[in-house]
């Protein structure tokens, strides 16, 4: 991909973090970087 993200591509996992059911969800570092970031 390479590529800067859309907001529309983007909001979906900022909605999902938002709500109830991510409650457990804590301390976590959730890219979403078009795999600009690359862990060897």
């Amino acid at each position: 991909m390479q590529r800067f993200g859309e907001p529309d591509e983007i909001a979906p996992i900022a909605a999902f973090l938002s709500r109830e059911e991510a409650r457990y969800i804590t301390g976590e570092i959730i890219r979403v970087d078009g795999e600009w970031q690359y862990d060897v």
